[in-house]
């Protein structure tokens, strides 16, 4: 987990001002190879209670919305300001099917909702566990100056079939 380096003049800034919003103050950035590609695991029995099949969603859909940082905050100041930080193309699986392929990192913070698939969450729904996973473009690259996307905010939404609004949700 990193935080917002406030020793950059425009972030301090647009934090005083309160133009960022608290839950994009601190991300999941990892810095390391080896840490480049990562999980989270969501119980399914928590996440959706009394949910055993698809069925029982009635055509709900289960979307992940999340905030990547984009370049207007994944930089830093001070020191480490002349470096220039990067945001690395970031693909995302759930349950090892495709969410989204890579994505380049976006001029501006901004929020993206990404559907799940019907074979993700069956798989999710029998083995117990929702599995994310992100992977960076370049593994091998990732560095403290070359991160994978970094991630600010995460939801995990149960979408009424009949709404057509992305943030709208049941849980």
């Amino acid at each position: 987990t990193e935080y917002l380096d406030c020793s950059n003049d425009e972030v301090y800034q647009q934090l005083h001002a309160g133009k960022i919003p608290r839950c994009w103050r601190s991300q999941l950035t990892p810095i390391w190879p080896r840490t480049a590609k990562h999980q989270m695991h969501f119980e399914m029995k928590r996440l959706l209670p009394g949910v055993v099949s698809m069925d029982d969603l009635n055509g709900d859909e289960i979307c992940v919305r999340l905030t990547y940082l984009g370049k207007d905050l994944n930089r830093h100041g001070g020191d480490w300001e002349e470096l220039d930080r990067e945001g690395m193309a970031t693909r995302m699986f759930a349950n090892g099917q495709l969410v989204h392929s890579y994505l380049e990192e976006q001029e501006v913070t901004r929020l993206s909702c990404f559907s799940l698939s019907k074979a993700a969450i069956e798989n999710a729904i029998q083995s117990g566990m929702l599995i994310l996973e992100w992977e960076p473009l370049l593994r091998e690259k990732v560095t403290y100056r070359h991160v994978p996307l970094p991630i600010a905010e995460l939801w995990i939404l149960r979408k009424p079939a009949s709404s057509k609004s992305p943030l709208i949700s049941k849980l």
